[in-house]
């Protein structure tokens, strides 16, 4: 067997029968679904940048080298006071790679060009990116590249808010904790393809808007607990361990930087099926709420969320 540098692909090689053409998919789903890199058919570039993510870099390696018998650089790279990990691909073999990957998807670009001042019209003048190719793939197939995208441009966020109820005139004040599964994609026709898939896996996802986008989409989203557990339980959770960075401490979210996604995800599942009457909590006054919800933070989130710091992923 070549010397690959992870195990996730002798894992689905081994006990699913993974095939080449399936490989090719799987680095089609990470070339739509990486926010940073690049890739240019006319002098043949093929290039994944992220946040350190070792796991996510040795699986796109070892895909290339059991579809293609491909073996290419990777190395770290500070990037504004930030550190990123690159895998990188040149050369006359990559405008043949490259060739092939098209016949699954016209394109892997999903936005404008900024750089070169792109306009949206232009832009839909090109062929489009798709993920049409996952639909008749078998589930588990779908699974992996489902938790792949998420480990790309997905994301968990804990939201621990307050607010202020009336009912029949009798004002109150819910603490509610709010998980939060996205999937940040803005493009017109892949956020409802990659809906589909969701909806396919039994996670029905709703298509968040957002002015500020170029296409007014903001991506897909649930908080719906019972999806979360779905994805946690059914599906696997995130394929590697993504660490979180730069998560916000405003809006009733607390700092979550250096803890992985599957971290979060297993402190959420844990909270609900544990603590689930916790979760939601009524009182007469916000002051009665806000201590609440310390005291929530504290002594349920924190302690669950430090138990789990080195959760690995679920069974594929």
């Amino acid at each position: 067997m070549e010397e690959y540098k992870g195990t996730l692909l002798p894992h689905l090689i081994k006990n699913f029968n993974l095939t080449k053409n399936q490989s090719k998919k799987l680095i089609c789903v990470t070339s739509v679904c990486d926010g940073y890199g690049r890739i240019k058919s006319d002098n043949g570039q093929w290039m994944l940048r992220t946040s350190p993510n070792l796991e996510l870099h040795s699986f796109t390696y070892d895909l290339f080298l059991y579809a293609y018998n491909i073996r290419f650089s990777m190395f770290s790279a500070p990037c504004k006071n930030e550190k990123y990990v690159s895998t990188e691909m040149y050369g006359k073999s990559t405008k043949n790679v490259l060739r092939d990957l098209f016949l699954f998807t016209p394109n892997f670009k999903t936005c404008p060009a900024k750089i070169l001042h792109e306009k949206p019209s232009a832009y839909f003048l090109q062929p489009q990116p798709t993920i049409k190719f996952l639909f008749n793939e078998p589930s588990w197939l779908q699974k992996i590249a489902f938790r792949l995208a998420l480990d790309l441009e997905g994301s968990i966020t804990t939201k621990f808010s307050v607010k202020k109820k009336t009912m029949k005139k009798y004002v109150y004040y819910q603490f509610q904790f709010e998980p939060v599964l996205e999937l940040s994609v803005t493009h017109p026709s892949l956020i409802f393809e990659w809906q589909k898939l969701a909806y396919i896996l039994g996670i029905p996802l709703n298509v968040k808007l957002d002015k500020r986008s170029w296409t007014g989409l903001g991506g897909l989203r649930t908080s719906k607990q019972e999806k979360l557990i779905n994805f946690y339980k059914e599906i696997g959770g995130f394929l590697f361990q993504t660490l979180i960075h730069k998560s916000s401490s405003n809006n009733g979210n607390i700092n979550n930087d250096n803890y992985s996604k599957n971290c979060l995800l297993a402190t959420c599942y844990e909270l609900i099926t544990k603590f689930g009457h916790l979760c939601s909590k009524s009182f007469s006054t916000r002051e009665e709420a806000m201590k609440f919800r310390s005291y929530f933070i504290k002594n349920y989130y924190i302690p669950l969320r430090d138990k789990n710091k080195k959760c690995g992923p679920g069974e594929i």
